[in-house]
């Protein structure tokens, strides 16, 4: 993603097209994202419970 950053950053004819297309992998990124984070809470939810007992949603 800071690649594609970067990429827009320095595009000095960035076109309407480009842009879109820009946004297109900025949103393939995103899901892609947020995909892992909820996989890696899931894990780490699961990992604390089997240490603890419970999970982090418990008072």
């Amino acid at each position: 993603m800071l690649g594609l950053n970067n990429l827009i950053q320095s595009d000095k004819d960035l076109t309407k097209k480009k842009f879109m297309e820009y946004a297109d992998l900025i949103n393939s990124i995103t899901i892609e994202l947020e995909a892992f984070t909820r996989k890696l809470n899931k894990i780490y939810q699961e990992k604390k419970q089997n240490i603890t007992g419970r999970n982090s949603y418990d008072s």
